[in-house]
């Protein structure tokens, strides 16, 4: 039954990795708003938001490795 939940389990955890910044060490809002800070201070707009995607997009696929190894450990009924 829990490997019929996973799917749904991982797309919540994503989205509340986007939503709020109790879903892991570093989020969303936490980059963003660095990367706001970064443009006043700095005035590199490019490396501040590409630093910011990448660092949110390699979140993500480690969220979503992680659950499809565990849809690995667990059989299919």
């Amino acid at each position: 039954m829990f490997r019929n939940a996973l799917p749904a389990l991982g797309t919540t955890f994503i989205a509340l990795f986007k939503d709020t910044s109790l879903a892991a060490v570093i989020a969303v809002s936490e980059l963003t708003h660095e990367a706001r800070k970064l443009n006043t201070e700095t005035f590199r707009v490019a490396e501040a938001w590409a630093t910011a995607s990448v660092l949110y997009l390699a979140t993500c696929l480690a969220i979503a490795w992680g659950l499809r190894r565990l849809e690995r450990l667990y059989p299919r009924f």
